[in-house]
This record gives structure tokens, C-alpha cells and sequence, in this order.
């Protein structure tokens, strides 16, 4: 577990002479102590300031491609709170009833000569008053190589609607016309110009010490008139270098966040990439940047992938976020095969996949690598004294206190676990480690002393003899974990 920490910050808000103001933050960002902050702080209270510069800069904002089925899961999961699998289901249903094309697709692109069907859609679409007045407004015609690329589509082109007429087909639900409002939207978007965006940073002066200010505002729409749009980033007043403008400021106290918990939609895009930013060697992390790659699963089967964690018990669904259950964390724990747990094994076998497909690696050979590999994992796997945590009638409050955040330790049939879990703690320490089962003694050595003595009674799954090692209690990268020492 990361312990968060304080840090201080020092933010101006300044307002201009027609009475519209904007915040901006002290150039060093951020300050370790208060003091500090305070020292800054004393200089520049009840001082106007000055514009000292306005950076501004225009830029596009093209046509989103069209959806395949992740990037349909994504939206409908950040809008509607729609899981992956719901999602899936609903789209295969508007494909039943004929109102959209096939939907367990990878590819956001449609085939060249593809551009009469998009407008026989868009044409049904505009005999619909919830649309009418979107295609009417159309800047330009269908067409173009940002969405018809034949050698961009693989075994399916995006989801599109099929030119149906939804007015005397069959019925929608309330779900399904969410969906298909969706579809219908990205390709309505794609006879709109791009938008133009108006990026600008402002700095303010104020005896000496600068603010910076970072927004933007919407110069065109283009697209963006299309559906219901949310700008992520603020909108700031227009500004001229020199204007004088009065300035209140503060110290912010905050803290160092946690990377944040995956929602199905984040879930979804780390499954495809197969969590290549937790990847550290270089040429793997290109493997799995090619678009060719598939990562975790398909688009068809990733849904279905999540729902099963969710039912075995590893991971838990609340409010749309995923947690990892006590069970899932202990299985990570215990299980010895680190392979198995790694990104990187993950990336070695996409680019052996990918290369049997472009026919640069053997088949034979991949299957016989993956036969050894699995015989290897399997013999390790099956000397582990498995043992599952229980159920909260046989968890006992301990005397140790957790060394990652200072709650106390509980005891369970499979080792001890932290209070702090639904806090976001994740320090627990297995009973059995290395096919031997510690005593409360070495528990309390490995927690206090920071290292047990010398143990015997270790055993190894590769050489097939026992051995003796001490185990010590390090933290690495923010989280404590045991390890072996044979000094």
C-alpha cells in the first residue's frame, strides 16, 4: 500500500475588470511543508497582479472513429453505468432485430464502398425527429479515408446502424435506445467538421512570483453540436497581456493519491493492452502497442472474463468500480508461478501469436513451449497447501500491528491480513510460504524484527529438495513483501 502524504499548495484567484475571474497555481506547484507555502504566501496577500503573458493556440479536434465493441462498452460504462456484459447483450439484440451491424468487432473502420449504406442510414436517421435536426445540419458529405480503409478493418467493420427504419420495426427498450442512440451519434459525426479548440495558458505576475493558469474554449463546435458533449477541461476568460487584476489567494492542503481503482471501462482498455505501463522492458512494450496485438482476451470474450472474476469470488462489483476481494489478493499471495501473474508473459505470448499469424514463428514449436511451460506450472501449483481465508466467524484479532499503515493485523486460517483492507491496505503475510507453515513466533519476528533466523524446512518445486533460507520483510515500491535470504 501507498501511505499518502500532505503537501501544500498555493493557488491565486484573480478577477479582471469586467468581473470574470480565473484561478491559477504558484509555478512551484507544490510545496513539502507549510511553511514554505506560508513564506510565499506573505509576499504576494492583498497584492493585485498582472497578466504577464497569454499563450493561446488553436487546434483540432477531429471526427472520434466510429465504435467497435470496447470503445461502445467504454461510453456506455462512463454514461449509462452500463457493465461490459449489459452492454454486450444489448448491442447483440439491436443486431437481432436488425437495426445494427455485427457488434463483436475490433475494427472502427468500415470497408471502402461502404459509403452508400452510411448514407441510407443517415437518411433513415433523418426521418426520425430525435435526429432530424443532427443530419440536417450536416457540414459535409460521407466519404473519406478517416473512416472507409478496407485494410484497417479486420474480420468486422465498426458497429454502424443498418439503415433499418426504426419507425415501423420492432420496438426498442428504454437500454436499447441508449445504445443505438450512441451508434447513431458517431455516425452522424462523421459529416461534421472538426472542432476547433482554443487552448490557452495565462501567466500572472504578482510581486515577482508567477501563477499559471491552463484552460481552453470552444472557437468551433463542429462535431461537439452533435449529442451531449462534456468538456473535461475548464473554460477561462479572455485575457490580455499587461491587464491588471485583483487577486485573493490560499494554501491548499492535499494529498498524494493512489493510482485509482478500474472501472469496466478502464478494465476493458487494460485488458487490450494488457497492462503494458506496468511493462518495464522497452521491446515488449512495443509488442504490445501494435494495434495488431490483441492482449487479454477479444473484444467477444473480455466481458465475459469479468463477470466470472466477479462470480468465484476474486473481484467485487460496487457503484461501477472493481475491487479485488480478500480471496483474489490471496490467491496473487500464494500462488508461486510469477509468470503466470506477470504483463510481461503476457506480451511474450501475443508477440508469438502475432507472429504465427504473419507466419514469422512456428506453430509446432509454440505449442510445444506452451505444453513444457504448462507441466512446469502445473507441478509448482500443485504443491501449494491451499488454503482459502475464511469466513469472518473464525478471523481473530492479533497483537501484531500492520507495518504499511499501522492498523492491526487479523489472523485467518490462511495467514494474517490487514484491518485497513476496505481502506485500501493490501499487506497481508501467508502462513505457508515455500511449502513450510510459519509459527506465531516467526510471524512475530518477520513483524518485528523486520527478518526471522535461519528456518529449515523450505522445499523446492524445481530441484525437489528441501533447503534453508531466513525470510525478511522488505518494501518494494511502496508495498512490503517477504523474501528469501540464504546469507
Amino acid at each position: 500500500m501507498t501511505i499518502s502524504q500532505d503537501y501544500f499548495v498555493l493557488n491565486g484567484c484573480f478577477t479582471t475588470k469586467q468581473g470574470e475571474s480565473y484561478d491559477g497555481t504558484h509555478e512551484s506547484k507544490k510545496f513539502d511543508t507549510k511553511s514554505e507555502a506560508w513564506l510565499i504566501f506573505q509576499k504576494v496577500n492583498g497584492n493585485k497582479g498582472s497578466v504577464a503573458s497569454v499563450v493561446t493556440k488553436d487546434s483540432y479536434k477531429d471526427v472520434p472513429l466510429l465504435y467497435d465493441l470496447l470503445t461502445l462498452q467504454g461510453d456506455a460504462n462512463s454514461l449509462y453505468g452500463f457493465s461490459a456484459s449489459k452492454t454486450q447483450q444489448i448491442v447483440q439484440s439491436l443486431y437481432d432485430k436488425g437495426y445494427s451491424s455485427y457488434p463483436r468487432t475490433d475494427s472502427r473502420y468500415l470497408n471502402n464502398g461502404m459509403e452508400k449504406s452510411i448514407e441510407a442510414a443517415l437518411e433513415m436517421l433523418g426521418r426520425v425527429p430525435k435526429y432530424a435536426g443532427l443530419v440536417s445540419g450536416a457540414t459535409r458529405k460521407v466519404g473519406g479515408s478517416r473512416f472507409f480503409d478496407s485494410g484497417k478493418v479486420t474480420s468486422h467493420y465498426a458497429i454502424v446502424p443498418t439503415g433499418a427504419d426504426i419507425l415501423k420495426g420492432k420496438g426498442m427498450s428504454a437500454d436499447e435506445e441508449k445504445i443505438f442512440e450512441l451508434i447513431a451519434y458517431s455516425i452522424i459525426r462523421m459529416v461534421y467538421d472538426p472542432a476547433v479548440i482554443s487552448k490557452t495558458e495565462i501567466c500572472t505576475s504578482v510581486c515577482g512570483e508567477n501563477f499559471y493558469t491552463k484552460g481552453q474554449s470552444v472557437k468551433s463546435k463542429g462535431w461537439l453540436a452533435v449529442g451531449k458533449v462534456v468538456m473535461k477541461e475548464k473554460l477561462i476568460p479572455y485575457i490580455t497581456k499587461g491587464e491588471a487584476v485583483d487577486g485573493t489567494y490560499r494554501i491548499d492542503v492535499k494529498q498524494t493519491k493512489p493510482p485509482k481503482r478500474y472501472t469496466e471501462k478502464t478494465m476493458l482498455v487494460a485488458m487490450q493492452n494488457a497492462g503494458s505501463r506496468f511493462i518495464k522492458d522497452i521491446q515488449l512494450k512495443k509488442v504490445m502497442k501494435d494495434l495488431e496485438v490483441q492482449g487479454i482476451g477479444r473484444s467477444s470474450s473480455r466481458a465475459s472474463v469479468i463477470e466470472r472474476i466477479i462470480q468465484v469470488g476474486y473481484v467485487e462489483r460496487t457503484k461501477g468500480i472493481l475491487k479485488p476481494t480478500a480471496l483474489g489478493m490471496h490467491i496473487i499471495d500464494i500462488l508461486p508461478v510469477d509468470d503466470i501473474k506477470s504483463v510481461d508473459m503476457t506480451a511474450k505470448m501475443e508477440a508469438k501469436l502475432n507472429g504465427i499469424a504473419k507466419g514469422t514463428y512456428n506453430f509446432d514449436q509454440f505449442m510445444k513451449e506452451v505444453e513444457e511451460q504448462i507441466t512446469i506450472w502445473s507441478k509448482q501449483i500443485q504443491a501449494i497447501n491451499f488454503l482459502k481465508p475464511s469466513t469472518n466467524t473464525s478471523v481473530k484479532t492479533t497483537k501484531f500491528t500492520c507495518p504499511s499503515c499501522g492498523k492491526s493485523l487479523k489472523e485467518f486460517k490462511w495467514g494474517y491480513g490487514c484491518d485497513g483492507y476496505k481502506d485500501g491496505c493490501r499487506f497481508s503475510i501467508s502462513k505457508n510460504i515455500g511449502g513450510r507453515v510459519l509459527r506465531p513466533s516467526e510471524i512475530e519476528d518477520l513483524l518485528k524484527r523486520g527478518e526471522t533466523k535461519k528456518l529449515n524446512g523450505f522445499y523446492s518445486t524445481k530441484t525437489k529438495k528441501n533447503y534453508s533460507a531466513k525470510l525478511v520483510l522488505k518494501q518494494e515500491n511502496g508495498r512490503y513483501e517477504v523474501k528469501f535470504s540464504f546469507h
